[in-house]
């Protein structure tokens, strides 16, 4: 099934159109976290590994993590622990591309280094609040059934 198939099922095609996508980005953001792939503009601005492949919009607001040394067993030497991550505090997405988004330094305490890892924390979307209701239309052809409107839960 097509995604634009999926755009004409209405609200239940929207749903599942909605699902799919929300599905993709989970298995995308456990496999491969998001990072910070490039520093740039002596640490003010930094390149992250995901985009719009990855729920991220303009205005997101990201969660920086620095991460520790592995720790390293002495005697096996086996990585017993990847290193511990503190969390170095926020950036804001300033520019979003399919698979890397640019974002600059919000709330952060120092910089970060490449390979430092970001979650989302909010995406930069309008709140309902703010956004304006469709207008209805004057057309009130009887024959011309209008599905109630659905409240998609993402």
């Amino acid at each position: 099934m097509r995604s634009s198939d999926l755009e004409e099922a209405g609200p239940r095609g929207a749903l599942a159109d909605e699902f799919s996508r929300s599905a993709a980005r989970l298995l995308r953001t456990s496999l491969y976290p998001l990072r910070v792939v490039q520093v740039q503009e002596g640490g003010g601005r930094y390149v992250i590994n995901g985009g719009d492949d990855s729920g991220i919009e303009m205005g997101t607001i990201l969660n920086a993590f620095s991460i520790g040394e592995p720790v390293i067993d002495f005697d096996t030497g086996v990585e017993l622990s990847p290193g511990s991550r503190t969390l170095a505090g926020t950036l804001k997405v300033i520019d979003v591309a399919d698979q890397i988004s640019t974002a600059e330094a919000d709330q952060l305490t120092g910089t970060l280094a490449r390979g430092a890892i970001v979650e989302i924390k909010s995406v930069g979307r309008p709140s309902a609040s703010t956004v304006a209701a469709p207008a209805k239309s004057a057309n009130t052809n009887a024959s011309a059934r209008e599905e109630p409107e659905t409240e998609v839960p993402f």
